[in-house]
């Protein structure tokens, strides 16, 4: 699953999720089982930059 696919997941099952959250739980999915620093850090990047391209789109309303 891309990058861009966990960030909506997550935005769909918690729309109120801080982008903090957000980044720590797709960071989490992505990287389950690397060991590799360089790949761990070429993520986190990925997952940012996602995280920020995605949150400036309209969220649903949290009821």
């Amino acid at each position: 699953m891309q990058i861009d696919d966990l960030v909506l997941k997550a935005l769909r099952e918690d729309p109120g999720a801080s982008e903090e959250d957000l980044a720590t739980k797709v960071f989490n999915i992505r990287t389950s089982g690397d060991k590799n620093i360089g790949a761990l850090h070429k993520r986190a990047k990925e997952v940012g930059d996602a995280i920020k391209r995605l949150t400036k789109l309209p969220r649903p309303a949290v009821s």
